[in-house]
This record gives C-alpha cells, structure tokens and sequence, in this order.
C-alpha cells in the first residue's frame, strides 16, 4: 500500500522527506490546506498518527485509525475508542513497529463502513 506523510512546518517536512528516502512506498505531501487533508484522510484505508489534529479529523471521519502516544495520557487526550480506533502507548510507554502495524491491521479488518 502507499503512504502519505503529511507535515505542518519545515521541520516536519524534512523529517517526512528523510523517512520516505528510505522507504519506496512513502511519498511526503504537497503542503495541504485543512480542507484537501480532510479529502486524503477520508479515502484513506487506514491511518496511524501521533496526537495531532488530523489523527482526531481522521477519528471524527470514522476511519480506521491508531493514535501513538509517548508523552501523553491516552486516556485524556487519545482518539475516541472503536472497534475500528485504536490508542497505542502512554507516557514513557513507546509501542513497537509490529504493535503498531497489527492493531492497524485489526482496525482495517474491523471497519466496517
């Protein structure tokens, strides 16, 4: 499958654009507007993210989604549980890559929309 790497800032850019080097199915966005992000995240198949707007915009979209957390209580501040969303981590608490790619997997095979 491919993966699009949206950022918000240079910093975020060149960041996207070195993960992608190293991975031929990624590609790093055009810089996007709210509107257009909403547009990618609603044909997405899935979507794993940190604790930002567009994992929350991607939740409120219904899509199947995995929201990472390392320096913030999920429970406070995570996506909105489903059998289709999930939250993985907690403070101090790093999920690994396998974690992470199976309950996206599990999100996927539990959509229903």
């Amino acid at each position: 499958c491919s993966v699009y790497l949206p950022w918000g800032n240079e910093t975020e850019k060149m960041r996207a654009e070195q993960i992608s080097s190293d991975l031929p199915f990624a590609s790093v966005c055009d810089k996007m507007n709210l509107l257009q992000a909403a547009f990618l995240l609603k044909n997405a198949e899935g979507i794993i993210g940190v604790d930002t707007g567009l994992l929350h915009l991607a939740n409120a979209l219904e899509k199947p989604v995995v929201g990472i957390y390392t320096d913030t209580d999920p429970a406070k501040t995570g996506v909105q549980v489903s059998a289709y969303a999930k939250n993985l981590g907690g403070i101090a608490q790093i999920p690994n890559v396998d974690e992470v790619y199976q309950t996206l997997m599990d999100c996927v095979a539990a959509y229903d929309k």
